[in-house]
């Protein structure tokens, strides 16, 4: 498959992620820069050239300094580069804080904090 072909491979079947409410509803410019900022840093770190790596890293500046929309430069990224792995990033994030999540709900039961059920103390 050609590397330009291979790129755009994953828009063919685009599907709304789950969710809990409704994203749009939560106004959250930080938050939307933070995430956008995050997403591409670790897709940039994923590039094995050098080069491509610089060039990727050019793509996070204008959301850093708000000259654009996280939105805006995600689509831009999205564009030039392909998705380049983003929703396999975003898995193993989720997947990650998952992880971390129980073993701090196993700490905090140890410490007193939580129930067994991981309910709060009262």
């Amino acid at each position: 498959m050609g590397e330009e072909k291979k790129k755009y491979e994953g828009f063919a079947n685009i599907a709304p992620p789950e969710t809990e409410g409704n994203p749009d509803e939560f106004k959250c410019e930080e938050c939307d820069i933070a995430t956008v900022m995050g997403l591409l840093t670790g897709s940039c770190q994923l590039e094995e050239d050098e080069n491509k790596r610089r060039e990727c890293w050019e793509a996070i500046k204008p959301v850093s300094e708000k000259k654009k929309s996280p939105e805006d430069a995600l689509t831009e990224y999205l564009v030039k580069y392909g998705d380049r792995g983003l929703d396999d990033l975003v898995d193993r994030m989720n997947w990650l804080i998952y992880k971390a999540t129980v073993r701090a709900k196993d700490e905090l039961i140890k410490e007193g904090k939580l129930n067994p059920d991981g309910t709060p103390k009262e």
